[in-house]
């Protein structure tokens, strides 16, 4: 009994020591498992800053390439006729309606470069400003139908709507060679719905994806817990679709 006893208490002791190193080394695997997963999310967000950081320069480029343009095509061209007119003894009468004109003008490229007045104006009023912005320097009409019903949006949700919708239209712009653009925005299921089209030459969304900033647009539209489609064919023009939740709190 005395042998059993002792065979009884080693052999529990062996279990135990057995249970107990299976233990640390199940901790050890987990901490290490965890530690990489951090490293692998600290990563991640790293090269998600740095994507939205290279789109926020494309951006910004290109939105300075179309104030340049509007200024040069539409601003300075009656900036030039007004200082003309001035010279050649024009009464302020005759003056007046050109600088009217051109505040209007500079009013509406400051709108669209700030976000707090995107926010001012709602998504609604600031994509219908950028489309007649859009249609004044480049000469393509681009066309704005307006949702029906009353939206409902964060600050945050408007302005990075807004800038997808113009990076999708200075896209368009760039690449497709479209001579018509078109913006619409609806509710569908509660969802907002946002399509942007043209009518242009379109591309291979598998081969082109990455240089027309798809990959840019799907981390903006992933920030609203939104979802990005864009459908295109050879010859046949582009669309691209944003649905994005709608909030409660449409200033929060």
């Amino acid at each position: 009994m005395n042998n059993e006893l002792i065979y009884v208490i080693y052999g529990g002791i062996v279990l135990f020591s057995i249970l107990s190193v299976s233990i640390v080394f199940f901790v050890i695997a987990y901490q290490r498992t965890q530690r990489a997963h951090i490293s692998e999310k600290q990563l991640l967000q790293k090269e998600f800053q740095a994507e939205i950081l290279e789109t926020q320069l494309e951006i910004s480029e290109q939105t300075m390439g179309q104030i340049a343009q509007e200024i040069h095509d539409n601003i300075g061209q009656r900036m030039t006729l007004a200082i003309q007119m001035n010279q050649q003894g024009g009464n302020t009468e005759e003056l007046q309606p050109i600088l009217i004109e051109v505040l209007n003008d500079l009013r509406d490229l400051s709108k669209s470069l700030s976000g707090s007045k995107i926010n001012d104006m709602g998504l609604d009023l600031a994509l219908e400003k950028e489309c007649e912005l859009i249609a004044k320097a480049t000469k393509i009409p681009c066309s704005y139908s307006p949702p029906v019903e009353d939206l409902s949006l964060n600050q945050q949700s408007e302005i990075i709507l807004f800038r997808c919708v113009q990076e999708i239209l200075n896209n368009a712009i760039k690449h497709s060679k479209a001579s018509q653009l078109n913006v619409n925005m609806k509710t569908v299921d509660g969802l907002v719905q946002l399509d942007v089209s043209d009518n242009g030459k379109g591309f291979d969304t598998n081969q082109q994806s990455e240089g027309l900033g798809l990959l840019s647009l799907q981390n903006r539209v992933q920030i609203i817990d939104g979802e990005l489609k864009i459908s295109s064919v050879e010859g046949s023009g582009t669309h691209v679709q944003i649905n994005g939740p709608q909030s409660n709190n449409k200033k929060a």
